[in-house]
């Protein structure tokens, strides 16, 4: 999606996730800390230092009464494309 008021372009990804106070939604939340909590997070090494895509990362869960959304966000780094963003992946975890 375009948004002709954005600051910074982002690349987001969200999944579908399980109600709050469940023990798969507590699980993703430790999964959402192991990928992008800090510098030394699996997703910040990934694209912000080893591939130099990203200026940031972060992923999260909603936590919701019902169904929610699992996400992950991605700033790339001026001069990237965001279509070489969105084709990165991540073969270890």
């Amino acid at each position: 999606m375009d948004d002709a008021l954005a600051r910074l372009p982002q690349v987001q990804a969200a999944y579908n996730a399980p109600a709050g106070n469940t023990p798969d939604f507590n699980a993703l939340q430790i999964l959402a800390n192991v990928l992008s909590s800090g510098r030394s997070s699996r997703l910040y090494q990934h694209l912000v230092h080893d591939k130099q895509l990203a200026i940031n990362v972060f992923s999260g869960v909603q936590e919701r009464r019902g169904p929610s959304l699992f996400r992950v966000v991605a700033i790339p780094r001026p001069g990237v494309k965001m279509e070489d963003l969105e084709k990165s992946r991540v073969r270890r975890i």
